[in-house]
């Protein structure tokens, strides 16, 4: 069993982390990776039970176009890669 560790994480792991994060994987912490499988493992009810999670269609992107046309449609504007003033 010592040696299961290294192996899972070749086999599983690496190519799973490599396929999200590509050049950024040695970058990526050990407290994000465990908050994620946390995270997961907490939406069960029971261990023979589905997550019970819920995703955005299209990610983050889709929510944050959607947020900027209700700001724009308010009156308001977004402004990217601008440094945050106040």
């Amino acid at each position: 069993m010592a040696g299961m560790g290294r192996e899972a994480y070749e086999t599983i792991w690496r190519p799973l982390l490599h396929v999200k994060f590509g050049a950024e994987l040695g970058r990526v912490s050990a407290p994000w990776i465990w908050h994620r499988i946390h995270r997961v493992a907490q939406s069960r009810k029971s261990l023979l039970k589905p997550e019970d999670l819920g995703y955005i269609e299209g990610g983050s992107l889709t929510l944050l176009a959607r947020l900027t046309e209700l700001i724009v449609a308010g009156g308001g504007t977004v402004q990217t890669a601008r440094p945050v003033r106040a």
